[in-house]
């Protein structure tokens, strides 16, 4: 829960990929680590007593489930590009957690590109 709910005032909680099988939404989101990020759903309370909502884009927590940009970086800079877990391990002489995190957002942000 990003912000509790309250009558009268609103409140926010974050939104979590469970299932996908069609992989529409999937493709849509950045990959952070186990649990990937859909969006953020906001319930606002108006003046008026109305409540508005609205849902927001998906983003990678500053947490350490996100890759670094450094950490993308540097696989940028591999050549030739990095075929697996191991091989970013191997190279960059990384642990599994990291080599994982950075491949998984290096490959995302490689077919966005190409959508």
């Amino acid at each position: 829960m990003a912000e509790q709910f309250a009558p009268g005032r609103g409140g926010a909680a974050n939104m979590t990929i469970e299932k996908d099988r069609p992989g529409g939404v999937r493709a849509h989101s950045p990959v952070s680590g186990k649990s990937q990020p859909a969006g953020r759903f906001v319930m606002t309370a108006e003046l008026d007593g109305s409540i508005t909502w609205h849902v927001t884009k998906p983003k990678i927590s500053s947490g350490s489930d996100g890759a670094r940009d450094a950490d993308i970086a540097e696989l940028y800079a591999l050549n030739p590009p990095p075929t697996s877990k191991r091989d970013v391990q191997k190279r960059l002489g990384w642990g599994s957690d990291r080599a994982v995190s950075a491949l998984a957002q290096w490959r995302a942000l490689e077919e966005a590109k190409h959508d």
